[in-house]
């Protein structure tokens, strides 16, 4: 088993712990900002990954702001600085996975549901969002983590780090949590908060992010061993 797909809420600091788990084993690590290079390198439009983020629902006037950079971005990781070199080695497989034109928002979906899966058989590779947990649902060589957090915490989190009112802290929790939960109904026709689509479940408001990076090691271990024996004769 060498795959982690790690799901996470804004303010969870789900991103962080599945920075942390690919740098304690030593795997490569893909967000969406990664994965999302990685497509426009092979031909997905810019504004089609804007849409995908915010499933085609905006008003014409979010989508305008989009196309102008004018909203605010959620903040990369610490680490962040890590992302080039880790996503490096998956390179070459990206650009002949995807077409370079599709016509749906649909399409593109699907067609990053492939990359994901290219990446997935690649091996040794922390996965974050995008659905990976539907997409490689039913993986022998797949272990799915949720990282969340109360919304009060979350939103708190979002403001000590971000120094934004709480009303704003809470309202970019809120579409976050929105945003996601559609991605997943819509292209995946998929729960986002569906616990059965995971094999753990991490509640960062009483979890430090030390222990949860040791619990996803330890599980997905435990997981690798009781896969094992279940295939000996």
């Amino acid at each position: 088993m060498s795959v982690i797909t790690v799901s996470r809420e804004l303010g969870s600091w789900g991103s962080e712990i599945a920075a942390d788990v690919a740098r304690s084993l030593g795997w490569r690590f893909v967000d969406r900002e990664i994965l999302y290079r990685a497509a426009r390198a092979a031909g997905v439009p810019e504004l089609a990954l804007e849409e995908l983020s915010f499933e085609g629902r905006r008003s014409f006037v979010d989508r305008l702001l989009s196309a102008l950079h004018l909203e605010p971005t959620v903040p990369p990781l610490p680490e962040a600085g890590d992302r080039e070199r880790l996503a490096q080695p998956f390179g070459g497989i990206l650009a002949p996975v995807l077409p370079p034109v599709a016509p749906t928002l649909e399409s593109y979906a699907s067609m990053l549901g492939d990359v994901v899966r290219a990446i997935a058989d690649k091996g040794h590779v922390v996965i974050v969002g995008r659905g990976a947990q539907v997409i490689l649902a039913g993986r022998q060589d797949a272990f799915h983590v949720r990282i969340t957090a109360p919304f009060h915490v979350r939103a708190e989190r979002l403001r000590r780090e971000q120094g934004l009112p709480r009303a704003q802290a809470a309202a970019r929790v809120r579409e976050s949590d929105r945003a996601r939960a559609e991605y997943v109904r819509r292209f995946y026709h998929a729960d986002w908060r569906d616990p059965l689509l995971y094999d753990m479940v991490i509640n960062t408001a009483h979890i430090s992010r030390r222990t949860a990076v040791r619990l996803i090691a330890l599980g997905w271990h435990e997981t690798v061993q009781r896969a094992g024996s279940t295939r000996s004769p």
